[in-house]
This record gives C-alpha cells, sequence and structure tokens, in this order.
C-alpha cells in the first residue's frame, strides 16, 4: 500500500549486504543488513544475525525480537541453537545497537523515533518499519541452510514480545509464538502510546495493537508474563488471551515485575518442540478451580489488591471465603517447567483442593525487574522458603549495580504497630550496601508511595513510621498494600521475612 503507513500485504524487497561469517561452537554464525523500501519508498537498513547449527539441525527456526532498548544479544540465539533450531535476531530500537557501534545499527528514515517517544506524525512512527523489519529478517531465516520454512515460530521480550504479536497477526508463515510480557493495552490511561497525536493513535489502534489484532492470530500461542508486569497487566493480557481462536498456554511468575523463570523457559521449548517438530504434548492446562492430576507441585495464588501495579502483591494459598479475588493455579511438572490457569476472579469456597499448603498466612513477597531478568537464556532470579517463615531470595543479574527490590504485602500486625508509632522488625541477613530505602505503597486511586524509615543491624532491618512529618496516626494505614524495600548489596542469596 505505497504512500501510507498501515501494514503492508507483501514481503518488500530487499537486498542482502553480507558483512561477515564465522564457525564456532558447531555453529555458524552470519552478519547482514537487509536493505528495503518502507511504505513511503524510504530507504531502510536493518541490522541482522542469523544462527544455525552446522550438525544436528531439526529443520526449525526461531525469530528473536528484542525489547525496549535491547539489541542483538547472541545468547537469544544460542538459546535455541542448542535444541537445534536455527536462529536469527535484528536490532530495530532505535540507538541501541551492538557495543553501540554505527555498524551494528538499523538505519531508519530520518526523524523516526523509539516506539516509546511521543510523535505527531505517522511519518515519524517505527512501528509499521518494525513489523516491515521483523518480516524481511524472518524471510532471511527461512533462507538459512537446512530452515523448513514451513517452521517457522517468533519470540520475544517486553516491546519485543509486543511485535511478536504483530509479526503472528501479518505474517502467514509464523506457526507459533512465544512472547512474553508484551500484550497491547497501550493506549490506557497513562501507558506507554497514549501521548501520540492523534492520527497516530488512530493507525496504532487499527494496525499496531494486539488488543485488536486477535482476530488475525490463529496460530498457537505460548504466553509467558510475571503476575506484576508493568508492560503486561494480567487483566489485559487474559482480555487478548481469551479471545484466541488458536490453543493458548500462559505461565505468570508470581510477585515478580518484568521477570521470566527458568520453569517458564522450560515450557517455551517444550510448547515450540511440540508445534513445529511434533513433539510430545503438553500437559493438561491447569484449572484454578480443582487440583491438577500430574502436577509435582501446585499452588493457588490470589491478591486482594483492586488495580493493576507493580507493587502488587500476591499471596499463596487458600483465598477468602469472601469476596472475589484475583487468583490462579501455578503447576511445575517433574520436568521443572510451569504452567498456569487463567487469571480470574473466585471465591474461595469455589476452589475444591482445601488443604493449606504451609505458605498460607506468610506475608506476600516478591520482587522488582532489578533483582529478575527478562531473558530466556539467564533467569535465575529464586524466592525459595526457607525455615521458619523465612524466604531466601537469589537474584539474577550479578554484572548489575541496580538495588534488590523487594515487595511485602502488608498484614494487620504490621500495620497496627506502625500506626501505633511501634518499630517492625523483618529478618534480612545480608547487610546492605547503604541504608536501604522503604516506602508504603497504596492501593486505592493513582498510585501512591510515602517514604519511612530503615535501619540495618545484626542481620535484622528495623521499619519505622514515627518520625514521617505527617505522624503515624494520619497514614490511611488500611489503604496501604504493600510496603516497598529498595537495597543496593552484593548479589548473593540472603533470608528475608
Amino acid at each position: 500500500m505505497t504512500g501510507t503507513l498501515n501494514v503492508s500485504s507483501e514481503i518488500p524487497p530487499y537486498q542482502i549486504q553480507s558483512l561477515a561469517g564465522w564457525a564456532a561452537g558447531g555453529i555458524f554464525i552470519e552478519t547482514a543488513r537487509l536493505h528495503f523500501s518502507d511504505d513511503l519508498e524510504r530507504p531502510v537498513e536493518v541490522f541482522c544475525q542469523r544462527q544455525y547449527p552446522l550438525q544436528n539441525a531439526n529443520g526449525a527456526a526461531i525469530l528473536h525480537c528484542v525489547g525496549g532498548g535491547q539489541t542483538i544479544d547472541p545468547a537469544d540465539l544460542d538459546f535455541w541453537n542448542v535444541d537445534g533450531y536455527a536462529s536469527a535476531s535484528f536490532d530495530w530500537q532505535i540507538g541501541a545497537g551492538m557495543s553501540g557501534s554505527s555498524e551494528t545499527t538499523t538505519r531508519f528514515p530520518a526523524g523516526v523515533v523509539a516506539q516509546h517517544e511521543a510523535t505527531e506524525t505517522l511519518e515519524n512512527a517505527v512501528m509499521p518499519i518494525a513489523v516491515l523489519c521483523g518480516r524481511v529478517a524472518l524471510d532471511w531465516l527461512a533462507h538459512a541452510p537446512g530452515v523448513d520454512p514451513e517452521r517457522l515460530g517468533v519470540c520475544g521480550i517486553s516491546w519485543g514480545g509486543y511485535l511478536t504479536w504483530l509479526l503472528a497477526a501479518y505474517d502467514e508463515r509464523v506457526r507459533v509464538i512465544v512472547p512474553a510480557f508484551g500484550c497491547g493495552g497501550t493506549f490506557t490511561k497513562g501507558r506507554i502510546s497514549s501521548g501520540h497525536g492523534a492520527a497516530v493513535q488512530e493507525a496504532w489502534a487499527s494496525y499496531w495493537e494486539p488488543q485488536n489484532l486477535a482476530e488475525r492470530v490463529r496460530i498457537p500461542v505460548c504466553y509467558l508474563s510475571a503476575t506484576n508486569d508493568f508492560f503486561g497487566y494480567p487483566e489485559d493480557a487474559e482480555a487478548l488471551l481469551v479471545s484466541l481462536t488458536g490453543p493458548v498456554v500462559r505461565d505468570y511468575l508470581p510477585n515478580a515485575d518484568h521477570s521470566l523463570s527458568v520453569g517458564q523457559s522450560a515450557l517455551a521449548r517444550a510448547f515450540v518442540r511440540h508445534v513445529l517438530l511434533d513433539g510430545p504434548p503438553l500437559p493438561e492446562c491447569p484449572r484454578l478451580e480443582v487440583p491438577h492430576p500430574d502436577a509435582e507441585m501446585q499452588s493457588v495464588w490470589w491478591t486482594v489488591s483492586g488495580r493493576p501495579s507493580p507493587h502488587r502483591c500476591w499471596q499463596v494459598g487458600n483465598p477468602p471465603v469472601d469476596g472475589t479475588p484475583l487468583a490462579f493455579r501455578r503447576i511445575q511438572m517433574p520436568d521443572g517447567m510451569t504452567i498456569s490457569s487463567p487469571i480470574g476472579r473466585v471465591a474461595g469456597e469455589e476452589i475444591s483442593d482445601r488443604a493449606q499448603n504451609g505458605f498460607a498466612g506468610l506475608p506476600g513477597i516478591g520482587w522488582r525487574w532489578e533483582t529478575g531478568n527478562t531473558q530466556f537464556h539467564t533467569n535465575a532470579a529464586r524466592l525459595d522458603r526457607a525455615q521458619a517463615g523465612l524466604w531466601q531470595l537469589t537474584p539474577a543479574r550479578p554484572d548489575t549495580d541496580e538495588p534488590v527490590v523487594v515487595l511485602f504485602q502488608v498484614c494487620p500486625a504490621w500495620t497496627e504497630s506502625l500506626a501505633r508509632g511501634e518499630d517492625i522488625v523483618l529478618h534480612w541477613s545480608a547487610k546492605p550496601v547503604r541504608v536501604p530505602e522503604v516506602a508504603l505503597c497504596f492501593d486505592a486511586g493513582d498510585p501512591i508511595e510515602i517514604s519511612i524509615a530503615a535501619a540495618w543491624s545484626e542481620g535484622q532491618l528495623t521499619i519505622s513510621a514515627k518520625n514521617h512529618p505527617a505522624g503515624p496516626r494520619k497514614i490511611d494505614w488500611a489503604a496501604v498494600g504493600r510496603i516497598r524495600i529498595q537495597s543496593s548489596q552484593a548479589r548473593a542469596p540472603f533470608l528475608v521475612g
């Protein structure tokens, strides 16, 4: 559709500028620039990398879409190569590039801005060009030696997960997708794309919003996310997933924000193997109301927090009988993969397995994405129950300087003590590098936080509101949903509780 910025139905003709090719560890690696013109006949050069096994290839191939601010990471491609898949990725995040080099950066038309930057004109919008970049990269991957063009899949992280949905909607060659986090809902008040001009918003809603493209996505979908993900709230994800007509599996990592787990990576591998290689069938998807007969471990997670939030904590165990909290069942199979039921509202009395699993009554606890990792290939953050009501938190990303962020769902005993001006003392085994920052997070209305004092000594973290300027008795303690603790410290396992 020349002269518009909709989404072309045809793959644009492109020329391949080969840059490098080498073999390493049984994998052949190639980099190239793919030259094409967008729908306004402007030149685009997309930088790509593809990798394929020299032996034991299985014939299938996976295109990885990078997330916001990211660029091609060979480890994302290695993740699939070890199982015999060919793989490829492409640079579509403006200003990212590998190692900051202009030689490894996609060259967009002048004036085009990143997807999260507000723009008034369609000519400056990157999303339609990103779709074309993905389709051209997929075609280059499909022509790699040993690849069966009938066995193509797409996966992606965050904004890459978002783009994964668009490629599924507009490219009929895609047979399976594994989007993580991105699921649309970007026009909700205050969300990413709400600042664009009217023309951009209209085109975005029509052509680049997954929530409005469900009828075009008729292939198997494996959706991975976290219950508190800032970019893909469960309510938005479920609205999209329940409207699909093809097979769907999902998994939510409880109490995390923009992080994946090892069990989710295992699910992605098993799902893609089943669809593209006629691999073993997956277990029956769990249902919230009844126990799963084949799970090695399972638990019901629930929250009474009314609004989506990166700070919303989920309790594990039987939800209360009164009211209808959001809840879901999550199972772990003997091979380690994890699968969730849909998240929905249910009264506790509707759940048939009433046995407590040992976690009930403990405060909900979770972490922000600074503690975990967004990638399939390196997601070692863990939260494991330890002795006497304590949890062991194992941060991922040991090379980062970002602080650990831990969330506690408050319990009445805590708020009553803080309201009286008394301290609460938490077990916190590892000494922080600097004094932790502590905030009270409120459920109602717009997100509000109130900072309060904290001090660490000999394995304990003491929290107090008695010196808050408003005075502890003037805080609406009934509306406090979580306590957020941000602490800079060594990236090693430690106990909290």
